[in-house]
């Protein structure tokens, strides 16, 4: 199973570039079947979040556009074929730890969620995002996001380094870690109506699960994400 890590889709990711230089000196690319690239190497190079329009919203792009994010998301959709699973790592301010994201809950993304052995998995599907959307919801193969914050955290960057390395030597060795959470986002609200002291994933005394509530939104909003049951997802035919 050959897997792709795309890093720094966002410019102002560049946090996990360290990271995967690091696991490149130490696992041989060809023998544990991976590679990485530079999601926005533009944006990145001009430190800003990205050029023209969000990378992450305009998948599948178009190789004929005149915004630069829809012409690399193009050149992504076709990297991304010579692969057989995708791993998108992003960043975030807020103190979410590493989670993965799914924006396309099919079964076999699930699994591959399931794979990185992540406490907290989260489900952020839109139909609105079938014609222009994220990356991994696009690719057409199996794909994920990890979000990891705060990605100014050092220990954030180890974390990653052992989450990525341990996936890398189980290969294609399929697990089932008991004790994961799994949720799907519900709404997007403000923090003016909740305690300052709100945090990711800790849920609140009128029932609320925070994520990306700290640095994030200018504006003051959060997600709301609501649990689930894995064993409910895993047998449902979504398409």
């Amino acid at each position: 199973m050959k897997t792709l890590f795309i890093v720094a889709t966002h410019g102002d990711e560049g946090f996990s570039i360290p990271v995967l230089k690091k696991i490149e000196q130490k696992f041989d690319k060809k023998k544990y079947s991976y590679n990485w690239i530079v999601g926005n190497p533009l944006a990145l190079e001009k430190k800003i979040r990205f050029v023209d329009v969000d990378l992450n919203r305009n998948a599948p792009g178009s190789a004929h556009s005149k915004y630069y994010e829809q012409k690399r998301a193009s050149e992504i959709m076709q990297i991304a074929q010579g692969y057989d699973v995708v791993i998108d790592i992003h960043g975030a301010k807020s103190n979410c730890g590493i989670c993965t994201i799914i924006s396309l809950p099919s079964f076999n993304n699930l699994l591959l969620a399931s794979q990185m052995n992540c406490q907290n998995n989260v489900l952020w599907y839109s139909s609105n995002s079938k014609k222009s959307g994220p990356l991994n919801q696009h690719i057409g193969k199996p794909a994920i996001e990890l979000e990891c914050g705060p990605k100014s955290d050092k220990k954030i960057q180890q974390q990653l380094y052992k989450l990525l390395t341990n996936y890398l030597k189980r290969k294609e060795k399929i697990i089932f870690s008991e004790g994961l959470h799994w949720y799907a986002v519900a709404e997007k609200l403000n923090k003016v109506n909740f305690p300052k002291n709100i945090r990711d994933f800790i849920e609140t005394k009128n029932k609320v699960i925070p994520f990306l509530s700290e640095n994030t939104y200018l504006d003051g909003s959060f997600y709301n994400v609501k649990k689930i049951k894995f064993s409910t997802l895993a047998t449902q035919d979504i398409n």
